[in-house]
């Protein structure tokens, strides 16, 4: 019997695709930056509930008024759109994974700016009532609004370096690095403001302790896959 004939070649221009078999570290490794995503989510949550909460405990009128909004602004920018704008450029983001790489990249721009307007809004409030530059809340709020404008500054060179092709790499990296850190900056910013002595007489020392917990945990948890992509970005 005469062996059947060979199947044709793929027309020009084809590419063949090729299934990848990861090996068991790799899968192990993504298993576990999707447990630190899920658990970053959480732990976001909790924060932003203990801030909220205490904004919604103290006096409604006067300068308190304002402390209210300023919480609201920042909280909402810094920690739910921000936080969710660094995370949803990474390949293990829960609620974005099944989506290309081009719409996380739209929806990270937008999440970026939504959050940076908030918070520099909630940072200009406060600045303007109640200058505490003497406390170190005050002074981290005031470092982390100027390098929100400069992440803005480097999302916007980001974009049109990108479509230029101009120093991807580099301006990407440098993006990557500033977001990240201002990110920090803003979570040590709030870590202070939840160790103040008005947090800790309104909710408790239990409860205080129980937040600055939550928030050292869920920045390491946000900013872990960006130093990993970001890493294997550059020693690759």
């Amino acid at each position: 019997m005469s062996a059947p004939p060979p199947p044709p070649p793929p027309p020009p221009g084809h590419v063949q695709s090729v299934h990848v078999v990861e090996t068991n570290t790799s899968n192990s490794i993504i298993t576990f930056l999707n447990i630190i995503n899920a658990i970053t989510h959480w732990l976001l949550g909790a924060v932003v509930i203990g801030a909220f909460f205490f904004a919604n405990i103290v006096p409604k009128a006067g300068i308190f008024s304002t402390l209210r909004q300023h919480i609201y602004l920042c909280v909402t920018g810094y920690i739910i759109l921000m936080s969710l704008a660094l995370t949803s450029i990474n390949p293990y983001s829960g609620f974005l994974k099944t989506l290309d790489q081009n719409k996380k990249r739209t929806i990270h721009f937008v999440l970026q700016v939504i959050g940076s307007v908030l918070a520099i809004a909630g940072s200009i409030l406060s600045i303007s009532k109640f200058k505490n530059f003497n406390s170190a809340h005050g002074i981290l709020g005031l470092i982390a609004m100027i390098l929100t404008f400069l992440s803005l500054i480097g999302g916007l060179v980001n974009v049109f370096a990108q479509k230029l092709n101009k120093f991807p790499v580099l301006i990407k990296s440098c993006h990557a690095c500033l977001g990240s850190v201002t990110l920090i900056v803003a979570f040590l910013s709030l870590i202070f403001g939840f160790s103040s002595d008005i947090f800790r007489n309104s909710i408790g020392e239990t409860n205080s302790n129980m937040c600055i917990a939550f928030t050292v945990f869920a920045l390491v948890g946000v900013i872990i896959s960006p130093c990993i992509t970001l890493f294997s970005r550059l020693f690759k």
